[in-house]
């Protein structure tokens, strides 16, 4: 997935705009537009698990523009995300063992 984002955006030219801060700051708007989705919605109120709710589709985009966001992110600043992941469950693993949840 890491080297298809690469060249959808080499072939576009993009890298003149792919300095990490201008990508970090690209994934922190998306985020916002995501949350936009679910501000008003009132307590108890989901989307989650019911992809005939009007928001799904809007949600699918902005999670699809986030995804994207990150793995470009992490290319330029050459982050294995799938290794940095393992390594941080890990680290929670550690700090909150499974055998001490309630």
């Amino acid at each position: 997935m890491r080297l298809r984002v690469r060249r959808f955006a080499e072939d576009r030219g993009w890298d003149a705009i792919s300095a990490p801060a201008a990508l970090l700051l690209n994934l922190v708007a998306e985020t916002g537009e995501l949350a936009q989705l679910f501000r008003w919605l009132a307590p108890g109120q989901t989307v989650v698990g019911t992809a005939d709710h009007p928001f799904a589709a809007e949600v699918r985009a902005e999670l699809g523009d986030i995804y994207w966001s990150l793995l470009r992110l992490a290319d330029v600043l050459d982050v294995d995300l799938t290794a940095a992941l393992l390594d941080k469950l890990d680290q929670v693993a550690e700090r909150y063992p499974a055998d001490t949840a309630s």
